[in-house]
């Protein structure tokens, strides 16, 4: 029932839920709202990717020069 929603969707909306309301979620208060979704899931999204790529960055090594040599 939650397949189709973003997993960083469906945190939010469950942090926001625990934060503001003092009953268990249900499945549609986890999904949140169908107008929001594709917004949200759009910036969830970037900001989840953004974090992917610091860390590639730190995790890469140093770039190469033309013929494998370290850039120092």
């Amino acid at each position: 029932m939650l397949s189709d929603i973003p997993f960083g969707h469906a945190i939010y909306n469950l942090e926001h839920h625990i934060k503001t309301i003092k009953y268990s979620p249900t499945i549609a208060e986890i999904r949140g709202n169908a107008l929001e979704t594709d917004a949200e899931r759009m910036k969830l999204e970037t900001q989840e990717r953004f974090l992917l790529m610091g860390q590639w960055e730190k995790n890469a090594g140093r770039p190469l020069l033309p013929g494998g040599e370290a850039n120092e």
